[in-house]
This record gives C-alpha cells, structure tokens and sequence, in this order.
C-alpha cells in the first residue's frame, strides 16, 4: 500500500511540475522577425512574424530619412503589440467587421485574409521607422 502513494505522489509531483513548464513563458512572445516593410501613402505597413502568425503594423512615414535607429527586414524586434481598433468608441467586438482602416485621406490600410492577417496593429516600440526598446527600468 506505501508503494502505491509513493508511485502516486511521484506521479503527481511529475505533473504539476510538467504543467508549470508548459504554462511558462520563455519570452519569446513578443519577439518578431521584421520579414516585410512596405510604404503605403504617409504609412508604412510593417510585416513581422511571431510564432508562424504574420502580424501587420502600421506606423507614419518618417519625416527624416537619415534614422540611425531604423528597423531592417530580417531583423528581429521585441514589440508589444495592439489592435489599431482596441480604442475605438463603440468597441468593435469582430474585427472581420472591419476590413480597412483610413489612416489620412491618401491611405488606406487593409486587412490581408489570404495572408492570415485579420487585424492591423500598432506599437509604441515604433515610431517611424525607428525602434524603440523597452524601458528596462
């Protein structure tokens, strides 16, 4: 009978400690591989990959091209990221909804369906092109 509650209290150590290494986070999440930076209008939309998920990010064209600082293609970023609708009044509950957003009278941003983009972000990581990294403070 001790045999059985030892067997069992092994087993149940072994899987809570199983669960706590699936539910960690390796801070990876918010890491992104800058694959694609296209100009649209005044905007630049910034395509960034997480995990297999393409991300769309939009940011205003930057006013000074010599930025010391500018994001490159093939590099990668820590960004937090947010929907570009999050807050807008009424909420949008489905963003499917909303398939374009008018950034300025000359641009129009759109959702990519067919590339598994169904929402446009933002990011106060960046401003232009410019990164800016997290305040480690």
């Amino acid at each position: 009978m001790n045999s059985f509650f030892c067997i069992l209290l092994i087993l149940f150590a072994s899987y809570s400690e199983g669960k706590t290494l699936c539910n960690s986070s390796n801070g990876n999440d918010s890491i992104y591989l800058v694959k694609r930076i296209k100009r649209v209008g005044n905007w630049y939309a910034i395509y960034a990959k997480n995990n297999d998920k393409i991300f769309k990010i939009v940011t205003k064209a930057p006013s000074d091209k010599g930025l010391s600082c500018r994001i490159r293609k093939g590099h990668y970023y820590k960004l937090e990221l947010h929907w570009t609708l999050e807050k807008e009044n009424p909420r949008v509950m489905n963003d499917v909804d909303v398939s374009c957003y008018r950034y300025d009278e000359n641009t129009l941003m759109c959702i990519e369906p067919k590339k598994g983009i169904f929402r446009l972000y933002y990011s106060p990581n960046i401003k232009s092109l410019c990164y800016i990294p997290f305040d480690t403070n």
